[in-house]
Protein backbone atom coordinates (compact mmCIF):
# COMPACT_ATOMS: atom_id res chain seq x y z
CA UNK A 1 0.00 0.00 0.00
CA UNK A 2 1.44 3.39 -1.01
CA UNK A 3 1.85 6.33 1.36
CA UNK A 4 -0.88 8.12 -0.60
CA UNK A 5 -3.34 5.26 0.06
CA UNK A 6 -2.44 5.17 3.78
CA UNK A 7 -2.99 8.93 3.96
CA UNK A 8 -6.34 8.52 2.22
CA UNK A 9 -7.45 5.87 4.70
CA UNK A 10 -6.46 8.14 7.59
CA UNK A 11 -8.48 10.97 6.11
CA UNK A 12 -11.47 8.66 5.66
CA UNK A 13 -11.37 7.64 9.32
CA UNK A 14 -11.08 11.28 10.41
CA UNK A 15 -13.95 12.27 8.17
CA UNK A 16 -16.09 9.51 9.66
CA UNK A 17 -15.39 10.70 13.18
CA UNK A 18 -16.16 14.33 12.37
CA UNK A 19 -19.32 13.47 10.45
CA UNK A 20 -20.74 11.24 13.17
CA UNK A 21 -20.11 7.97 11.30
CA UNK A 22 -19.40 5.06 13.67
CA UNK A 23 -16.24 3.98 11.82
CA UNK A 24 -14.66 2.32 14.86
CA UNK A 25 -17.85 0.34 15.58
CA UNK A 26 -17.77 -0.91 11.99
CA UNK A 27 -14.22 -2.11 12.49
CA UNK A 28 -15.03 -3.79 15.80
CA UNK A 29 -17.73 -5.87 14.14
CA UNK A 30 -15.04 -7.40 11.96
CA UNK A 31 -12.53 -7.89 14.76
CA UNK A 32 -15.17 -9.55 16.96
CA UNK A 33 -15.45 -12.63 14.76
CA UNK A 34 -12.34 -14.54 16.00
CA UNK A 35 -13.74 -14.46 19.55
CA UNK A 36 -16.68 -16.71 18.63
CA UNK A 37 -15.32 -20.10 19.72
CA UNK A 38 -17.76 -22.25 21.69
CA UNK A 39 -18.81 -25.85 21.04
CA UNK A 40 -21.66 -27.39 19.07
CA UNK A 41 -22.61 -27.56 15.39
CA UNK A 42 -21.69 -25.35 12.49
CA UNK A 43 -25.19 -24.14 11.69
CA UNK A 44 -25.74 -21.61 14.50
CA UNK A 45 -24.26 -18.13 14.50
CA UNK A 46 -23.69 -15.94 17.55
CA UNK A 47 -26.26 -13.40 18.71
CA UNK A 48 -25.72 -9.75 17.84
CA UNK A 49 -25.16 -7.10 20.51
CA UNK A 50 -28.02 -4.84 21.62
CA UNK A 51 -27.87 -1.21 20.52
CA UNK A 52 -28.01 1.24 23.45
CA UNK A 53 -28.06 4.79 22.09
CA UNK A 54 -27.14 6.48 18.83
CA UNK A 55 -23.74 7.34 20.28
CA UNK A 56 -22.92 4.12 22.17
CA UNK A 57 -22.66 0.71 20.56
CA UNK A 58 -24.12 -2.34 22.29
CA UNK A 59 -22.16 -5.21 23.77
CA UNK A 60 -20.80 -7.71 21.24
CA UNK A 61 -22.84 -10.91 21.03
CA UNK A 62 -21.86 -14.50 21.64
CA UNK A 63 -19.72 -16.07 18.95
CA UNK A 64 -21.00 -18.65 16.51
CA UNK A 65 -20.53 -22.30 17.40
CA UNK A 66 -17.81 -24.43 15.92
CA UNK A 67 -17.60 -27.54 13.73
CA UNK A 68 -14.82 -29.89 12.66
CA UNK A 69 -14.08 -27.44 9.88
CA UNK A 70 -14.19 -23.89 11.26
CA UNK A 71 -15.67 -21.76 14.02
CA UNK A 72 -18.59 -19.39 13.65
CA UNK A 73 -18.04 -15.64 13.76
CA UNK A 74 -18.67 -13.52 16.84
CA UNK A 75 -21.49 -11.01 16.98
CA UNK A 76 -20.95 -7.24 16.75
CA UNK A 77 -22.89 -4.37 18.32
CA UNK A 78 -25.51 -4.60 15.59
CA UNK A 79 -25.42 -7.99 13.89
CA UNK A 80 -25.50 -11.67 14.77
CA UNK A 81 -22.36 -13.79 14.41
CA UNK A 82 -22.00 -16.01 11.37
CA UNK A 83 -22.18 -19.81 11.45
CA UNK A 84 -19.04 -21.87 10.88
CA UNK A 85 -18.41 -23.67 7.59
CA UNK A 86 -19.66 -27.26 7.39
CA UNK A 87 -16.98 -30.01 7.34
CA UNK A 88 -16.22 -31.74 4.06
CA UNK A 89 -16.60 -35.14 5.68
CA UNK A 90 -17.38 -36.90 8.97
CA UNK A 91 -16.11 -40.34 7.95
CA UNK A 92 -14.46 -41.92 4.88
CA UNK A 93 -17.90 -42.79 3.45
CA UNK A 94 -18.46 -39.08 2.79
CA UNK A 95 -15.44 -38.92 0.45
CA UNK A 96 -15.41 -39.76 -3.27
CA UNK A 97 -14.39 -43.30 -4.19
CA UNK A 98 -10.98 -43.66 -5.85
CA UNK A 99 -11.84 -46.61 -8.09
CA UNK A 100 -9.03 -48.79 -6.73
CA UNK A 101 -8.31 -50.56 -3.44
CA UNK A 102 -4.75 -49.27 -3.76
CA UNK A 103 -5.91 -45.73 -2.92
CA UNK A 104 -7.95 -45.38 0.26
CA UNK A 105 -10.17 -42.33 0.90
CA UNK A 106 -9.86 -41.07 4.48
CA UNK A 107 -11.50 -38.30 6.50
CA UNK A 108 -9.03 -36.28 8.57
CA UNK A 109 -9.63 -34.95 12.06
CA UNK A 110 -10.14 -31.51 10.48
CA UNK A 111 -13.01 -32.84 8.37
CA UNK A 112 -11.33 -32.87 4.94
CA UNK A 113 -11.03 -35.77 2.47
CA UNK A 114 -7.60 -37.14 1.59
CA UNK A 115 -6.16 -40.29 -0.03
CA UNK A 116 -3.79 -42.82 1.50
CA UNK A 117 -1.94 -45.54 -0.42
CA UNK A 118 -2.60 -49.17 0.47
CA UNK A 119 0.38 -51.20 1.64
CA UNK A 120 2.61 -52.81 -0.98
CA UNK A 121 1.35 -56.35 -1.68
CA UNK A 122 -2.32 -55.60 -0.99
CA UNK A 123 -4.43 -57.68 -3.38
CA UNK A 124 -6.23 -55.83 -6.18
CA UNK A 125 -7.87 -56.58 -9.52
CA UNK A 126 -8.23 -53.27 -11.36
CA UNK A 127 -6.33 -52.32 -14.53
CA UNK A 128 -5.17 -55.88 -15.06
CA UNK A 129 -3.10 -55.94 -11.88
CA UNK A 130 -3.03 -58.30 -8.93
CA UNK A 131 -1.16 -56.41 -6.20
CA UNK A 132 -0.77 -52.83 -4.96
CA UNK A 133 2.71 -51.36 -5.40
CA UNK A 134 2.56 -49.05 -2.38
CA UNK A 135 2.31 -45.91 -4.50
CA UNK A 136 -1.40 -46.17 -5.36
CA UNK A 137 -1.29 -48.42 -8.43
CA UNK A 138 -2.55 -51.98 -8.98
CA UNK A 139 0.18 -53.83 -10.87
CA UNK A 140 1.05 -57.28 -12.17
CA UNK A 141 2.76 -59.68 -9.76
CA UNK A 142 5.93 -59.52 -11.83
CA UNK A 143 6.30 -55.87 -10.79
CA UNK A 144 6.86 -56.93 -7.17
CA UNK A 145 9.04 -60.04 -7.46
CA UNK A 146 12.46 -58.32 -7.22
CA UNK A 147 13.31 -59.50 -10.72
CA UNK A 148 13.56 -57.82 -14.11
CA UNK A 149 10.93 -59.55 -16.22
CA UNK A 150 7.96 -58.90 -18.47
CA UNK A 151 8.13 -55.43 -20.03
CA UNK A 152 10.18 -53.94 -17.18
CA UNK A 153 13.23 -51.92 -18.12
CA UNK A 154 14.83 -52.56 -14.73
CA UNK A 155 13.97 -54.55 -11.60
CA UNK A 156 10.25 -53.96 -10.83
CA UNK A 157 10.11 -50.61 -12.64
CA UNK A 158 9.64 -49.08 -16.06
CA UNK A 159 7.90 -50.57 -19.08
CA UNK A 160 4.22 -50.63 -19.97
CA UNK A 161 3.01 -53.09 -17.32
CA UNK A 162 4.57 -51.70 -14.15
CA UNK A 163 3.42 -48.27 -12.98
CA UNK A 164 6.49 -47.70 -10.81
CA UNK A 165 8.99 -45.28 -12.35
CA UNK A 166 12.68 -46.16 -12.26
CA UNK A 167 15.09 -44.19 -10.09
CA UNK A 168 18.20 -42.49 -11.48
CA UNK A 169 20.87 -44.88 -12.79
CA UNK A 170 18.27 -47.56 -13.59
CA UNK A 171 17.85 -48.79 -17.17
CA UNK A 172 15.13 -47.25 -19.37
CA UNK A 173 13.74 -47.12 -22.89
CA UNK A 174 12.12 -43.67 -22.68
CA UNK A 175 11.54 -40.76 -20.31
CA UNK A 176 8.20 -42.26 -19.19
CA UNK A 177 10.15 -45.09 -17.50
CA UNK A 178 12.01 -42.68 -15.19
CA UNK A 179 11.06 -40.75 -12.06
CA UNK A 180 13.11 -37.87 -13.42
CA UNK A 181 11.35 -38.00 -16.79
CA UNK A 182 14.73 -38.14 -18.59
CA UNK A 183 16.16 -41.31 -20.17
CA UNK A 184 19.73 -40.61 -21.32
CA UNK A 185 20.14 -42.40 -24.66
CA UNK A 186 23.87 -41.65 -24.58
CA UNK A 187 24.23 -44.13 -21.72
CA UNK A 188 22.62 -47.46 -22.76
CA UNK A 189 22.42 -49.99 -19.92
CA UNK A 190 21.64 -53.69 -19.51
CA UNK A 191 20.34 -54.03 -23.05
CA UNK A 192 18.00 -51.06 -22.72
CA UNK A 193 18.11 -47.82 -24.71
CA UNK A 194 19.42 -45.64 -21.91
CA UNK A 195 19.80 -44.81 -18.22
CA UNK A 196 17.53 -42.68 -16.04
CA UNK A 197 19.32 -39.40 -15.21
CA UNK A 198 18.45 -36.06 -13.61
CA UNK A 199 17.38 -33.58 -16.28
CA UNK A 200 19.67 -30.64 -16.93
CA UNK A 201 17.69 -28.67 -19.52
CA UNK A 202 14.17 -28.45 -20.93
CA UNK A 203 15.39 -30.32 -24.01
CA UNK A 204 15.79 -33.44 -21.84
CA UNK A 205 12.04 -33.47 -21.23
CA UNK A 206 8.99 -34.41 -23.27
CA UNK A 207 6.80 -31.83 -25.01
CA UNK A 208 4.67 -29.93 -22.49
CA UNK A 209 7.26 -30.33 -19.70
CA UNK A 210 10.15 -28.29 -18.32
CA UNK A 211 13.20 -29.27 -16.29
CA UNK A 212 12.75 -28.13 -12.68
CA UNK A 213 15.84 -26.38 -11.31
CA UNK A 214 14.75 -27.47 -7.81
CA UNK A 215 14.20 -31.21 -8.32
CA UNK A 216 16.07 -31.86 -11.62
CA UNK A 217 12.93 -33.72 -12.71
CA UNK A 218 10.85 -33.09 -15.81
CA UNK A 219 7.65 -31.36 -14.69
CA UNK A 220 4.39 -30.60 -16.48
CA UNK A 221 4.19 -26.98 -17.58
CA UNK A 222 2.02 -24.81 -15.35
CA UNK A 223 -1.38 -23.29 -16.19
CA UNK A 224 -2.06 -19.57 -15.95
CA UNK A 225 -1.79 -18.28 -12.33
CA UNK A 226 0.90 -20.85 -11.48
CA UNK A 227 3.97 -19.29 -9.85
CA UNK A 228 6.92 -19.17 -12.21
CA UNK A 229 10.49 -17.99 -12.58
CA UNK A 230 10.60 -18.14 -16.37
CA UNK A 231 8.37 -18.45 -19.43
CA UNK A 232 9.63 -22.02 -20.01
CA UNK A 233 7.65 -23.11 -16.94
CA UNK A 234 4.30 -21.95 -18.37
CA UNK A 235 1.99 -23.69 -20.83
CA UNK A 236 1.09 -20.26 -22.24
CA UNK A 237 4.75 -19.36 -22.81
CA UNK A 238 4.40 -16.20 -20.67
CA UNK A 239 5.65 -15.58 -17.13
CA UNK A 240 4.82 -12.08 -15.84
CA UNK A 241 5.04 -10.62 -12.34
CA UNK A 242 5.91 -14.09 -10.99
CA UNK A 243 2.84 -15.85 -12.45
CA UNK A 244 2.11 -17.80 -15.63
CA UNK A 245 0.07 -15.35 -17.69
CA UNK A 246 -2.19 -15.32 -20.72
CA UNK A 247 -0.04 -12.60 -22.35
CA UNK A 248 3.40 -11.01 -22.15
CA UNK A 249 1.99 -8.30 -19.83
CA UNK A 250 5.16 -6.23 -20.14
CA UNK A 251 3.87 -2.66 -20.08
CA UNK A 252 4.42 -0.32 -17.13
CA UNK A 253 0.81 -0.17 -15.94
CA UNK A 254 -0.38 -3.74 -16.44
CA UNK A 255 -0.14 -6.69 -14.08
CA UNK A 256 -0.69 -10.45 -14.03
CA UNK A 257 -0.54 -10.61 -10.22
CA UNK A 258 -3.82 -8.97 -9.16
CA UNK A 259 -5.85 -11.33 -6.96
CA UNK A 260 -9.10 -10.74 -8.83
CA UNK A 261 -7.52 -11.53 -12.21
CA UNK A 262 -4.52 -13.69 -11.24
CA UNK A 263 -2.97 -15.20 -14.36
CA UNK A 264 -4.75 -12.77 -16.69
CA UNK A 265 -3.06 -9.56 -17.80
CA UNK A 266 -5.07 -6.51 -16.72
CA UNK A 267 -4.53 -2.83 -15.93
CA UNK A 268 -2.59 -2.14 -12.74
CA UNK A 269 -4.44 -0.54 -9.84
CA UNK A 270 -5.03 3.18 -9.97
CA UNK A 271 -2.17 5.16 -8.41
CA UNK A 272 0.27 2.25 -8.78
CA UNK A 273 3.86 3.40 -9.36
CA UNK A 274 4.26 1.40 -12.56
CA UNK A 275 6.93 -1.11 -13.53
CA UNK A 276 9.11 0.39 -14.84
CA UNK A 277 8.23 3.53 -12.88
CA UNK A 278 5.92 6.08 -14.48
CA UNK A 279 7.27 8.93 -12.33
CA UNK A 280 6.31 11.71 -12.09
CA UNK A 281 2.97 10.15 -13.10
CA UNK A 282 1.05 7.30 -11.44
CA UNK A 283 -0.95 4.63 -13.26
CA UNK A 284 -4.55 5.62 -13.97
CA UNK A 285 -6.14 2.18 -13.42
CA UNK A 286 -7.38 1.78 -16.99
CA UNK A 287 -4.45 2.12 -19.42
CA UNK A 288 -1.57 -0.36 -19.55
CA UNK A 289 0.86 2.44 -20.43
CA UNK A 290 2.02 5.34 -18.27
CA UNK A 291 -0.29 8.41 -18.37
CA UNK A 292 0.86 11.52 -20.21
CA UNK A 293 -1.45 14.03 -18.50
CA UNK A 294 -2.96 14.70 -15.07
CA UNK A 295 -6.17 16.12 -13.64
CA UNK A 296 -5.02 16.76 -10.08
CA UNK A 297 -2.10 16.22 -7.71
CA UNK A 298 -3.33 12.69 -6.87
CA UNK A 299 -2.34 11.63 -10.39
CA UNK A 300 1.30 12.47 -9.64
CA UNK A 301 3.98 11.08 -7.32
CA UNK A 302 3.58 11.97 -3.65
CA UNK A 303 6.04 14.89 -3.56
CA UNK A 304 4.99 16.17 -6.99
CA UNK A 305 2.07 18.18 -8.29
CA UNK A 306 -0.13 18.59 -11.35
CA UNK A 307 0.49 21.89 -13.16
CA UNK A 308 -2.97 23.10 -14.03
CA UNK A 309 -1.90 25.24 -17.00
CA UNK A 310 -0.61 22.31 -19.11
CA UNK A 311 -1.96 19.23 -17.23
CA UNK A 312 1.54 17.86 -16.68
CA UNK A 313 2.89 16.22 -13.52
CA UNK A 314 5.98 17.82 -12.00
CA UNK A 315 8.29 15.64 -9.86
CA UNK A 316 8.68 17.95 -6.86
CA UNK A 317 6.88 20.86 -5.24
CA UNK A 318 8.69 24.22 -5.18
CA UNK A 319 10.59 25.72 -2.26
CA UNK A 320 9.99 29.12 -0.70
CA UNK A 321 10.48 32.03 -3.17
CA UNK A 322 10.51 29.70 -6.22
CA UNK A 323 8.43 30.85 -9.20
CA UNK A 324 4.95 29.28 -9.17
CA UNK A 325 1.59 29.39 -10.88
CA UNK A 326 -0.75 28.09 -8.15
CA UNK A 327 -0.82 27.22 -4.44
CA UNK A 328 -0.58 23.44 -5.05
CA UNK A 329 2.87 23.91 -6.61
CA UNK A 330 4.48 25.10 -3.35
CA UNK A 331 5.66 23.13 -0.33
CA UNK A 332 4.21 25.89 1.83
CA UNK A 333 0.84 25.65 0.09
CA UNK A 334 0.87 29.34 -0.87
CA UNK A 335 1.72 31.01 -4.18
CA UNK A 336 1.65 34.80 -3.88
CA UNK A 337 2.51 37.11 -6.76
CA UNK A 338 3.95 34.14 -8.70
CA UNK A 339 6.34 33.22 -5.88
CA UNK A 340 6.01 30.50 -3.21
CA UNK A 341 5.28 32.30 0.07
CA UNK A 342 4.82 31.56 3.75
CA UNK A 343 1.21 32.76 3.67
CA UNK A 344 -1.55 33.71 1.32
CA UNK A 345 -1.44 37.06 -0.37
CA UNK A 346 -3.10 39.88 1.66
Amino acid sequence: MSARQISWMGAALLAGAVGGCDVISGLSSIEAKPNGLTTGTAATGGDGGTAVTSSTGGTGGTGGTTSMSSAGGGGSSATAGGGGAAPECVDAGDCMATGTVCQLPVCTAEGSCEVEFAAKGTKCTDKGGVSCDGTGSCVALECLDNMKNGTETDVDCGGDTCKTKCANEKACDAGKDCKSGFCDANAPKDGEAGTCKPCAADGNCASGEFCSLVTSNCTKKLPNSGTCMGANMCASGFCADGYCCNAACDKACDSCAQLATLGTCSAALKYADGDPLCAPYLCDGTDASCPMACVGDADCVLIGFCRISNKECQPKKFDLTDVCEADNECLTGYCCSKLCAMMACP
